[in-house]
């Protein structure tokens, strides 16, 4: 269940730090769960640790690339979920703070706008290596599932936009914030078709028991 991990050229610069092209990783022997290629990837360097003798990475930039999401065996069809033109700024805290600046992306004709802060950041690795419970991965499947039937059944115009802003512990993703907002200049949805649309939801941390 490790991760893979493959490009053509890396180099170094100073502006830039480490700049990867033409990158692939995943995990090794994908059975479901993420899959990503970039055309270029950009890890900025720590100026004061690398004067100590240490790399450590304080920026990560993703350009031009696509995700795909590939979903554990079930009766219901599992074609992979697959978003383009991925392009992402993390910024990377001590203590396991991430801060993503800014990730873009299209699906199903809609630009993708997500940003906000997550704490204990490197529990992440855990879930891209599939490490979770059971439970935990066919969540995160039937909810990534529902959200294709409901692009599916949702159809915009125009050029839809939809943004997200989230906060929360990637120890605990049921307890994380989040705001969704969509615009679109016509939908078609299960319960008509809207001039103008606008959506706006706030997703509120799920109730843990015990």
């Amino acid at each position: 269940n490790g991760i893979e991990l493959t490009f053509d050229k890396i180099r170094f610069r100073w502006d830039k730090g480490i700049v990867a092209e033409k990158v692939a990783f995943g995990r090794a022997q994908l059975v479901s769960g993420p899959e990503l290629v970039m055309d270029q990837v950009q890890m900025g360097i720590n100026p004061e640790a690398l004067l100590h003798g240490r790399i450590a990475v304080n920026r990560l930039r993703l350009i031009n690339g696509q995700l795909d999401w590939h979903f554990a065996g079930t009766n219901q069809p599992a074609a992979p979920l697959i978003v383009q033109k991925v392009n992402s700024d993390l910024h990377i805290y001590p203590g396991a703070v991430w801060e993503l600046k800014t990730f873009t992306a299209g699906f199903h004709g809609t630009e993708f706008s997500l940003s906000g802060t997550l704490s204990n950041a490197t529990s992440l690795a855990d879930l891209w290596r599939g490490k979770t419970n059971a439970p935990a991965v066919e969540t995160t499947d039937a909810m990534l599932r529902r959200f294709v039937q409901a692009m599916t059944n949702w159809q915009f115009t125009g050029k839809p936009v939809m943004e997200v802003q989230f906060k929360g512990d990637a120890v605990h993703l049921e307890g994380i914030q989040a705001e969704l907002r969509v615009r679109a200049d016509q939908a078609h949805t299960p319960f008509g078709e809207f001039q103008q649309f606008a959506l706006a939801a706030a997703m509120a941390p799920t109730n843990r028991s015990g």
